[in-house]
């Protein structure tokens, strides 16, 4: 009868264990590192040297830093708003803690 009790209390130990194992590695990936999405209205570009257009990305609810790949080419302010400045090609970055999403920018010249 001992033996069983020593078994029966051995096991449920085990299983306490288990259980809080499994539940730590569960909250762990809860609490994990989650990247969100970042969309934008549009997904390139195309200006003329002068021209602006207004980028806006989501979710809202984010704080999104703006820059672009080419000032020479294109610029863009805080909010998103991109100013053809030279013919070519350039990307605009935006991102929000580690996500990020490129649009690309192409500035022609119209006589």
């Amino acid at each position: 009868m001992k033996n069983i009790l020593k078994i029966n209390f051995l096991a449920s130990v085990s299983l306490i264990f288990l259980a809080i194992a499994f539940a730590g590695c569960d909250d762990y990936e809860r609490k994990g590192k989650v990247i969100p999405e970042i969309t934008v209205n549009m997904r390139s570009l195309n200006l003329k040297v002068g021209e602006t257009k207004q980028l806006v990305a989501s979710p809202t609810v984010n704080t999104f830093t703006w820059s672009s790949e080419d000032d020479d080419i294109a610029t863009v302010d805080g909010a998103g708003l991109v100013t053809a400045k030279s013919e070519g090609e350039t990307g605009i970055i935006v991102k929000s803690g580690d996500a990020i999403r490129r649009v690309t920018t192409i500035v022609t010249i119209i006589d």
